[in-house]
């Protein structure tokens, strides 16, 4: 298996809420640069395992099948030291329950690496989609990130693609989740009621 090439070159950290618009702007500028090389490296990788040697970068929902067979075995998470781990229950409330690992540095390459290349299938799908970065309000979890509008939502693939990861982390079998994810927002693209229509 290819060694993944871990992304060590963000201009600042993924915690936005600490910076202003100015600082967080450096990240969109990363990002506008670097999103075509981390779809070259996350092609070189996928084609590197003989299982998957076929798969292309050609936006197009069988891509997303495969894509989603491959992320499900290539999550990876590293235990926490006793320290780390006390640290880290720090962070929450007594009565949330905090896993004693986390995921691999690599892992989390690879859920930006394939958030982006899920954001650009429905971009190159769907014209009048782009990526753009959230900056109106600081509260939101969607601040700093980059975003695709689809409707009157703001379709977030990297972090739609790390949730997909901890669920893969903790058990949680998803043999088509990249695609799924794409095909809900495709329907919510073409049918503004089509949330509500889930619900009922």
């Amino acid at each position: 298996m290819k060694k993944y090439n871990i992304i060590n070159n963000l201009p600042i950290g993924l915690d936005f809420y600490n910076y202003d618009k100015k600082k967080v702007k450096l990240y969109s500028d990363w990002f506008v640069n670097n999103k075509l090389i981390r779809v070259e490296e996350l092609t070189h990788v996928i084609v590197a395992d003989t299982q998957f040697k076929t798969w292309r970068p050609d936006y197009s929902e069988e891509s997303l099948t495969l894509l989603s067979h491959w992320f499900l075995n290539n999550v990876e998470r590293e235990l926490l030291s006793e320290n780390e781990y006390e640290e880290k229950k720090t962070s929450f409330s007594s009565e949330i329950h905090v896993e004693n690992w986390d995921l691999s540095l690599a892992t989390y390459s690879k859920i930006m690496d394939v958030g982006i290349y899920l954001g650009d299938t429905m971009i190159f799908n769907n014209k009048d989609l782009k990526w753009e970065q959230y900056t109106k309000n600081k509260r939101e979890n969607n601040y700093g990130h980059m975003v695709i509008k689809i409707r009157n939502l703001e379709m977030n693939p990297i972090w739609l693609i790390y949730i997909l990861a901890i669920k893969i982390a903790k058990g949680v079998r998803k043999e088509n989740g990249i695609l799924e994810i794409y095909q809900i927002w495709c329907n919510i693209l073409k049918d503004p009621d089509w949330t509500q229509k889930q619900i009922k």
